[in-house]
């Protein structure tokens, strides 16, 4: 008690009492999430006591997992696997020092941890109990996978048990999922698989049955043609390898790149030869009855043992020996370069029931696809819906009239035209193809193509590309090829034989983004040096610093960047110092450049004042993720990461190994995104199923698995 003293009187004051802590902010709701979230909230107490009397404020976990910062009442909680499926309550408390909150003072809320999901096995259109049949000796390939919806769980398959055991082999793989390849002895048999997945939590079975038999079925095989030369005709056979039984006739879609493959014209093979068939006819097109889904090019061929018009009837209904060419096609191959070391696949393509199949002697039973082997020979026939490149759908089998039955029992083998990569030629120099090597409109037409590609060379785009070579280095378009061709015409060197390609000099160039300058550090005198500027646009200006060269330069919009060109036709040079300064460009991503005597100079970039993160904050190494969703329906994400500067190729590529997307750009170093939406680069919607991405740089290359449903 303290006596005051009050008007002359002394009055007894009782002092107040400390008061406890009061909770501001404190969670309402339960905290949802799953073991691979990370729980974090934040509370806050405060003391409505005069500063004096208190110190600063504290935090104590009374109960509840997690750990909580004592000093700023941040509350963490990172679930482990035993933690699956609980509930937990989490009670905090605040102490100021003398007086601490209790019971419903104290901050209390839940926390749930969602139950594991246990791994999913997928078989593409079919299901788990789903029978398969094969022909032994032979295989038989399933295309499954296994996926988590936990996103942190990695789902792993394995092989649990096959029964009985088979005297061929089952083997489980990350690319094509499960193949059966069947021993002579496994023949009429019936086989059980069962495959398990696991996220190391919980486990998943799946079985499905092989049955095996020892029937011969008909196999026909487009030919896969190695080294072709584009602008040539090339001539791809469709042969018979083996048969079931005599053949009454057949009717085959195809379907192939009409941008890459120009389709002349088909010619009959033995059948129609050797047994006087008397009916051979084919089409192209494209043709009706798939839509968008249409190929660009479509070939149908229809051949007839017997049309009955008359005494006239085939001699035979197989061929003398196998294998036995039906047909053969002839194509014009492009001579766009982009196509160039190309491989153009040409596969069977089913638009209705009637295609693809083989008909008796007598008609009276229909034949149709059994397996469908990719270039790789891997089978990829599933119960796919029209149109398709898989097989014959289940529906076509079903047959009002059992007299005539319709029998899966043709393997067919899709085949491709592999183009040739360019060579040397010997006409080094004549990029104009006149027959004057080293002439002075070859350089003119050869800076060209560093400002505006290879639309240049409209002569002969392969011949010309390998004349750029003119300094002998096994190298063509290169910018120390411009420098040495006009050293050849100044006189100041000869035609060579052969220069080493390894680039002995350094050069670096310099962009300073607040000057708007571009400068070069050298100790070597260059003859010619290729820029590119990224996210420039076509009202970039650029003006020479260098008084005795020569500036070309232009927007590509197909790549969004700008090129610019420096030389000269006079055999010219530079050294180091100022060389260019400009507007509305955007970041310097690739520089090239060429020494006087015609060789290559080794670059490198600096970027003084550029915009992006600190080298400190960069990606360690190139990391290609798992695309999310995944599966998806409409658009995924895919995420990578550079840790340099570099160009980039990204692809999408079917199961027929046919590439539907691409992007090709230069990327700066941090981190990006490509988004996918399920088109091809033409915009149209591809089909649902299985896909595989693929990320190329100069020193890495990564590919993951993907799939669309829609």
């Amino acid at each position: 008690m303290i006596l005051l003293l009050f008007g002359g009187l002394f009055i007894a004051a009782t002092p107040a009492l400390s008061r406890p802590p009061v909770f501001i902010t404190c969670p309402n709701d339960t905290i949802w999430g799953s073991a691979c979230d990370f729980f974090r909230t934040q509370v806050q107490a405060v003391d409505y006591d005069p500063p004096s009397i208190h110190g600063a404020l504290s935090y104590i976990l009374i109960k509840g997992p997690g750990k909580l910062n004592s000093r700023t009442g941040e509350w963490a909680f990172r679930p482990s696997g035993k933690d699956l499926g609980k509930t937990f309550q989490v009670e905090i408390a605040a102490w100021d020092g003398e007086i601490m909150t209790n019971g419903a003072q104290n901050c209390r809320f839940w926390v749930v941890v969602a139950p594991n999901h246990p791994p999913r096995i997928s078989l593409d259109t079919y299901e788990c109990g789903s029978s398969f049949s094969l022909y032994a000796p032979g295989s038989k390939s399933v295309s499954l996978y296994a996926y988590d919806l936990d996103d942190c769980d990695q789902a792993k398959t394995f092989l649990e048990s096959i029964t009985p055991e088979p005297a061929g082999h089952v083997s489980l793989g990350d690319s094509w999922g499960l193949t059966f390849v069947a021993d002579s002895l496994d023949a009429d048999k019936t086989f059980l698989v069962n495959i398990a997945a696991t996220d190391g939590i919980d486990t998943t079975y799946c079985e499905i049955t092989f049955v095996t038999h020892s029937i011969e079925p008909y196999c026909v095989r487009i030919e896969k043609t190695h080294d072709t030369y584009q602008g040539m005709h090339e001539y791809v056979d469709v042969t018979l390898e083996s048969v079931f039984g005599p053949l009454g006739g057949f009717d085959f879609l195809l379907a192939y790149d009409a941008s890459a493959l120009n389709f002349q014209m088909a010619e009959s093979g033995d059948l129609y030869n050797q047994c006087d068939w008397e009916y051979f006819t084919y089409r192209y097109g494209p043709f009706g009855g798939c839509g968008s889904d249409c190929p660009s090019g479509m070939l149908r061929v229809v051949s007839i043992a017997e049309i009955n018009n008359g005494p006239y009837h085939p001699s035979c209904f197989l061929p003398d020996s196998l294998p036995a060419a039906l047909f053969t096609l002839d194509f014009l191959v492009t001579g766009d370069p982009i196509y160039e070391c190309d491989l153009i696949p040409i596969s069977f393509f089913w638009c209705d029931c009637g295609d693809n199949t083989i008909a008796s002697r007598f008609g009276d039973t229909l034949f149709m696809s059994r397996s469908v082997y990719d270039a790789d020979g891997v089978d990829i026939a599933q119960d796919d819906s029209l149109p398709t490149y898989f097989g014959t759908p289940s529906e076509c089998l079903d047959n009002p009239n059992p007299s005539h039955p319709r029998i899966r029992l043709i393997d067919f083998y899709n085949g491709s035209v592999q183009i040739m990569c360019a060579e040397p030629i010997d006409d080094r120099g004549d990029v104009n193809l006149n027959g004057r090597p080293y002439e002075i409109a070859d350089m003119v037409m050869f800076t060209n193509y560093f400002v505006y590609g290879t639309g240049v060379f409209h002569i002969n785009q392969n011949a010309q590309i390998a004349a750029t070579d003119m300094n002998c280095d096994g190298l063509t378009l290169d910018i120390a090829d411009l420098v040495y061709g006009v050293r050849v015409i100044a006189g100041d060197a000869l035609p060579p034989e052969y220069l080493e390609a390894i680039p002995t000099h350094t050069a670096r160039f310099i962009q300073d983004f607040e000057t708007k300058t571009i400068e070069v550090n050298t100790p070597d005198t260059l003859g010619a040096a290729h820029l590119m500027f990224e996210g420039a646009n076509r009202w970039s200006e650029f003006f020479l610093l260098q008084s005795d060269m020569e500036m070309k330069y232009s927007y590509s919009p197909n790549e969004d960047v700008t090129h610019v060109l420096i030389y000269s036709l006079e055999g010219n040079s530079f050294t180091q110092g100022p060389l260019l300064s400009y507007e509305n460009a955007g970041v310097l991503i690739e520089a090239s450049a060429a020494a006087y005597h015609g060789s290559r100079v080794r670059t490198s970039i600096e970027r003084r004042g550029s915009p992006g993160y600190p080298s400190e904050y960069l990606p360690a190494s190139f990391t290609l993720y798992q695309n999310y969703p995944n599966p998806f329906n409409s658009t995924t994400s895919i995420r990578f990461d550079l840790s340099h500067d570099n160009h980039v190729e990204f692809q999408v590529i079917n199961m027929l190994g046919q590439i539907v997307y691409t992007v090709r750009r230069h990327y700066l170093a941090g981190w990006h995104q490509i988004d996918w939406n399920g088109t091809d680069n033409s915009g149209s919607q591809v089909a649902s199923g299985i896909y595989y991405y693929r990320l190329k740089t100069a020193d890495f290359t990564d590919s993951k698995k993907m799939i669309l449903l829609k």
